[in-house]
C-alpha cells in the first residue's frame, strides 16, 4: 500500500496532509482491476445509455441522438473523475499561536472539525488487524482467477494497520493510517514533539 502524506512545519503551525486516514480493507475488487477511472467511465457510459433510453421512450432515436450520447460520455467522464471520484484527503492543522486544531476532509462531502488545544487529551497509535471474513470465498475467487491466467496480488491476505488518533474529551479522530508501523511512528513523533506531548 503506497501511503501518501506530507508534513509541513512553520514557526507556530504544523500541517499534515494525507490520503491515507482510514484503517480499512480495500474493495474486494483489486485496485488494479477496479479504479476510480473505471468507475467514472462506467457512470459516464451509463448516463449516455440513460439518455438514449429516454429518447427511445419519447420518440425515435436518430444519428444525432447517438452523437449527443457520445458527447455526454466524453464530457461527463473527466468531470466525474475530477469531482465525484476524486481522491479524498485529510488535512490536520495544529496552530500553536491560536491554540487550535482543525481537521478538514476534502472528499465529495468535505467537512471541518475545529477543536481547542486544551481539549486534546493525547495522540496515540493504534493497531488494527483485518482478516478475510470468508476464507473459502477467497480461495474460490483465487482459483477462478488462476484458471483465467490472472493473479490478484494481496487478495485475501491479513492486513495490519497502525492508525494515529487524536483523542479529545468527547471524540477520537483518525488522522493518519499506514500498514508500516515505522511510518506511523514517525508521524506520531512529529505531532507529539510539535505539540509538546510526552
Amino acid at each position: 500500500m503506497a501511503v501518501i502524506f506530507d508534513i509541513k512545519k512553520f514557526d507556530n503551525e504544523l500541517i499534515l496532509r494525507t490520503s491515507s486516514f482510514r484503517a480499512e480493507k480495500g474493495s474486494m475488487l483489486n485496485s488494479g482491476i477496479f479504479s476510480r477511472e473505471l468507475s467514472a467511465m462506467f457512470l459516464s457510459a451509463g448516463l449516455s445509455v440513460l439518455y438514449l433510453i429516454l429518447i427511445y421512450l419519447l420518440s425515435a432515436v436518430t444519428l444525432l441522438h447517438y452523437i449527443i450520447a457520445a458527447a455526454i460520455c466524453l464530457i461527463s467522464f473527466p468531470l466525474l473523475r475530477t469531482y465525484v471520484f476524486r481522491e479524498s484527503f485529510l488535512e490536520t492543522k495544529i496552530d500553536r499561536e491560536k491554540e487550535r486544531i482543525s481537521i478538514t476532509s476534502t472528499g465529495v462531502f468535505g467537512k471541518t472539525i475545529i477543536k481547542q488545544r486544551n481539549e486534546l487529551k493525547e495522540i496515540v497509535m493504534g493497531h488494527i488487524k483485518i482478516t478475510p471474513d470468508n476464507p473459502d470465498a477467497v480461495a474460490f475467487v483465487e482459483k477462478i482467477a488462476l484458471q483465467h491466467g490472472t493473479v490478484i496480488p494481496g487478495f485475501g491476505q491479513t492486513e495490519q494497520y497502525y492508525p494515529i488518533k487524536l483523542s479529545f474529551n468527547d471524540m477520537e479522530i483518525d488522522i493518519f493510517s499506514s500498514n508500516d508501523r515505522e511510518e506511523s511512528k514517525q508521524v506520531l513523533n512529529e505531532l507529539k514533539s510539535f505539540i509538546n506531548l510526552p
